[in-house]
Order: C-alpha cells, then structure tokens, then sequence
C-alpha cells in the first residue's frame, strides 16, 4: 500500500540537509557527493543526461526531460522510501539538487522537479514518477511553494 506525508519547509527533509530556503543560484558544486557509480536508465523516455545545473550528478538516477513532460522530474537514488521536493517558486531542479543528493546519500529514493504551470500536477506527476521508479513509501516535501503545494495535494 502506498503512503504519502507531508513535510514542509524546515521540517523532517531539511533536518537531514539545510540548504535554505533562500538559495536561488544553481550550485557550482554539490558539498557533500554520494560515492559515484554507473547510472543507468530504467525507460526509454528517460535520459542521464540530467538537468544543466553545473554539477555532475553521480551515481543511479533518471531524468525525464521537457518535453516531452510537461516538467522535468529528476529521480535519484532506489529503494522504497521515497521524497518528493518542490523548489520555492522561482527555483527548480537545481536549486534543491544539492538537498537532494544528500539525502539519497542517506538511502533515500528522491523525485525533484521544475515548476509548470499547474502547481499541483507538477508535484503530483513527481509523486507518481517515483513511486513507479520502485518507492513504496512518499514524504511531501519542499521549501516555500513546494511545502504548500504538498500539504494541497495530499490525501487526508
């Protein structure tokens, strides 16, 4: 059975990785790398390209490109405890990939995701792509708009 929760900025997610809510440049660098390994694509509309933040993206991830998508989802790392993280409103992928990275370090299956134009389905779409990567189990996340977004969509 799937479960979804919701945390919102400054709660759960961001004990394990503060990041701010304020950072809007995309990071030159991650701070803390998860140890490198072959990536390797479970669909064939995904790509290992990855979004152009400035920083290689190491280890097992996914990225579903726009278009075709209406909004670009990263997915990173594996297993069944899943984390969706909306950006604030004016970030996306890579302002939260640093946040990100840390906690699939930490074992963590993470979905992030640049911002459409419906909020809701954006972070719905997110939701959906990481449980069909393989988690079971979904945390709503994020800072700013990503947190009220999360607490919008979840199910009572």
């Amino acid at each position: 059975m799937t479960r979804i929760r919701v945390l919102g900025c400054v709660h759960a997610v961001t004990a394990y990785a503060v990041s701010g809510c304020s950072n809007t440049s995309a990071p030159s660098r991650p701070s803390s790398s998860p140890t490198p390994t072959s990536a390797t694509a479970t669909s064939p509309q995904s790509s290992l390209a990855g979004p152009s933040c400035g920083t290689p993206i190491p280890g097992r991830h996914r990225y579903l490109p726009s278009p075709p998508a209406a909004n670009a989802i990263l997915l990173l790392g594996t297993g069944p405890r899943g984390i969706v993280l909306g950006a604030q409103a004016n970030g996306g992928i890579c302002q939260i990939l640093p946040t990100a990275q840390r906690l699939q370090a930490r074992g963590y299956h993470i979905a992030v995701f640049d911002w459409g134009t419906d909020y809701a389905t954006d972070m719905t779409r997110a939701t959906h792509a990481v449980l069909s990567d393989g988690a079971r189990r979904v945390i709503l996340g994020g800072f700013s708009r990503g947190a009220l977004v999360g607490l919008g969509i979840a199910p009572p």
